[in-house]
């Protein structure tokens, strides 16, 4: 048996293959065909954002054990050839960095490159970014790349119906917008892999225990970390792949989400404002103008304001932060197709954007209809690039705004042309290109910190550059595909790939109205929303896709106002302990919201719980999840912890039920916290406010 050292780390090589160890530790084993090229038969179609990948693998070619060892300073390099008929080189290099293991593998002449290594007996997998239907990705067979997530993902009859009217539009249970190949195991490792590219992840393969990964491309670069705990694998993880920053302070108050121009904002501020609530932002979607009514996205794309449906744009946005008030807007990289807007007509004269195989502008349109034309600025083209940010300097900070929704960046066709990357890269880079952009755009300014972006899409290297994500386009329903449930599993995993301030549409998007069928919002859903926001770092509302005389919204009716109000306040009184976890995600990268196995990596029903959360250290937060639930089966791990509103206490590692009336969510506080009696105070006094 061959072994050397280098650095921290220690290679041996076995008759079965290798590995290196890290002092008593097994980071990673692998086998001898731990190596392969891969050729393939790929026919990808991108339609309405979403990817279908039609991948047949044609070729195989496993690396030959006969590869030779050489030591180099602090890192090992393997040098061989595949068993095929060219004897095709390959190289790896592992080399011992101050942060961990770091691996550089080359291979040519192939499509993709395959990666084969051990897992441990029972060894679990989170992260990925954001997944919205599972937590524990063991045994799972899926594939990572930005896209589109659905309408739907699998939750029926919606599914059905969406993929009848246009194939692939529902979504699967793994598309999303925010895919990271990032990963965590329950046995103390990490691995992150830096390429913007497509993955192919395979963890079925559990009679001998194997991780194979596909990668698209002829290089694979990465890192293995180690250490004692999972939020220390998360320390080191974002120490290189990156941590978001602080926010303002209004980001953490509540933010009032609403359309229809000035005086219908102002109409419902007051109203929020008549019940106690203190509004600190006011989000505008529509501050572009308007080109339709209901359903699918109505809104002019373009980077300036509309005054004839908020006259005086810059003087309003001035009056609102005089009364404490910041202003926010929406923005995304495309352009809407029309004679009408003005930086279309630019744009394309100055060939700014993604192109069709013809050379022509590559034209999208939505799920929703073909009256909504749009192309998407090349943001591979340094020129266009720099054209997007200079128009939004001059439409939108100019016009008083304090942030905006970084909407999209999925939307990169893969049978398209870009200026400066291949399809397929392109496609994964451009989210990332896009929260680069935002971010420079205001450090540029002079505003890093007093604004406030968030975005819904990602990709590997994203959270150098994001300020703050949300989950996107959710149904408002209480469904674990693509509702309610979603949302809390998709923050989780995110969170583990690094994703530590993360948000929801308070009373999900996506409405739908057809002949056949109808998804609508209820009042019930938005309650149960507004609860579990209010234990969420940002407190944002959302009118959804549709206008509120179809779909409900908190400021229908009085009731309504008053809950909306309630959950308000109780969200105000965790601004100090927000604040105190804000530090944690920025000099740590610990997420906000974690999953239940964080903090208790040797309970195994921590494992799989995807519907419960833990605010920190300190809160369980345990949202409703179902329609007409009246009670809620919860679990509280170990120690004693007490129901944050009626003050009972409950032993933990065990199940209770927990009766759930409006208004009394089942949040509960570790007895044993540090925050425990601060939290306790906070809590009731904002619970107990007329």
């Amino acid at each position: 048996m061959q072994s050397l050292r280098f650095g921290r780390y220690e290679f041996e090589r076995t008759s079965s293959g290798f590995r290196i160890l890290a002092g008593e530790q097994e980071l990673l084993s692998c086998g001898t065909r731990f190596l392969a090229g891969i050729r393939t038969d790929m026919h990808p179609v991108t339609l309405f954002g979403s990817v279908r990948l039609n991948r047949r693998v044609r070729i195989v070619s496993y690396a030959r054990p006969d590869f030779t060892v050489s030591l180099e300073e602090d890192a090992v390099v393997l040098a061989g050839m595949l068993a095929d008929k060219a004897a095709t080189p390959f190289t790896v290099r592992f080399s011992s960095e101050q942060e961990g293991l770091r691996f550089a593998l080359s291979l040519n002449g192939y499509d993709e490159i395959r990666l084969r290594f051990s897992a441990v007996k029972k060894e679990d997998f989170y992260g990925f970014g954001e997944q919205f239907t599972h937590l524990n990705m063991r045994k799972k067979r899926f594939r990572l790349c930005v896209s589109e997530q659905g309408i739907g993902r699998g939750a029926q009859p919606l599914s059905t119906l969406v993929n009848l009217a246009s194939s692939g539009a529902a979504g699967d249970a793994f598309t999303t917008y925010a895919p990271m190949p990032v990963f965590v195991t329950s046995e103390n490792r990490a691995f992150a892999f830096d390429q913007s590219t497509i993955y192919h992840f395979d963890i079925c393969k559990t009679n001998h225990h194997l991780v194979q990964l596909d990668a698209a491309g002829t290089a694979l670069f990465g890192w293995v970390f180690h250490a004692s705990s999972p939020l220390s694998l998360i320390e080191r993880h974002t120490a290189v792949t990156g941590r978001l920053k602080a926010l303002p302070e209004f980001a953490y108050g509540t933010i009032l989400g609403l359309r229809g121009g000035t005086t219908a904002a102002e109409h419902v501020i007051a109203a929020c404002e008549a019940q106690g609530a203190t509004i600190s932002a006011l989000w505008i979607e529509d501050w572009q103008g308007r080109r339709g009514k209901n359903g699918g996205p109505p809104l002019w794309w373009r980077w300036y304001p509309d005054e004839t449906l908020y006259p005086a744009f810059t003087s309003w946005a001035q009056a609102l932060r005089s009364r404490g008030i910041a202003l926010l807007g929406y923005a995304n990289p495309f352009l809407s197709l029309s004679e009408e807007n003005p930086l279309y007509t630019e744009g394309h004269a100055l060939g700014y954007f993604v192109r069709a195989q013809d050379g022509t502008d590559y034209e999208q349109h939505f799920f929703t209809g073909k009256e909504y034309r749009f192309v998407m600025v090349d943001l591979t083209n340094p020129e266009a690039y720099a054209w997007l940010k200079r128009k939004m300097q001059e439409g939108m900070l100019a016009s008083g705004l304090s942030g905006w929704m970084a909407d999209y960046g999925e939307y990169v066709p893969l049978d398209s042309v870009s200026t400066g990357l291949d399809a397929i890269t392109a496609h994964c880079e451009t989210p990332v290109l896009w929260q680069k952009l935002n971010r420079e755009l205001i450090a540029e300014s002079g505003h890093e910190e007093d604004f406030f972006l968030f975005s819904r899409s990602g990709g590997a290297g994203g959270n150098s550059h994001a300020v703050c994500y949300w989950t996107g386009d959710q149904t408002p329903t209480f469904d674990r595909h693509d509702g309610l449930a979603s949302s809390i599993t998709g923050i989780l995993t995110g969170g583990i790939s690094g994703m530590s301030i993360n948000h929801t549409d308070i009373g999900g998007f996506t409405t739908l109205i057809t002949p056949v069928y109808k998804l609508v919002r209820t009042k019930e859903v938005m309650f149960r929303w507004l609860e579990y926001a209010a234990f969420t770092p940002v407190f944002r509302t959302h009118d959804g896709n549709y206008s509120s005389d179809l779909v409900y919204q908190f400021y229908n009716d009085e009731e309504g106002l008053r809950f909306f109000a309630k959950m308000s306040r109780l969200h105000d009184s965790l601004h100090w302990y927000f604040r105190l976890l804000e530090s944690e995600a920025c000099e740590k990268g610990w997420p906000m919201m974690r999953a239940l196995w964080l903090h208790n990596q040797g309970d195994r029903a921590c494992r799989t719980i995807s519907r419960q959360y833990l605010l920190g250290e300190d809160l369980l937060v345990c949202p409703v999840t179902k329609k007409g639930a009246v009670s809620l089966r919860v679990y509280l791990p170990e120690g004693e912890w007490e129901h944050a509103f009626t003050g009972a206490r409950y032993p933990g590692k065990q199940w209770q039920t927990i009766d759930v009336p409006y208004g009394t969510p089942a949040v509960f506080l570790r007895l044993s916290g540090t925050h425990c009696d601060e939290l306790r105070k906070s809590i009731r006094a904002a619970s107990n406010e007329a």
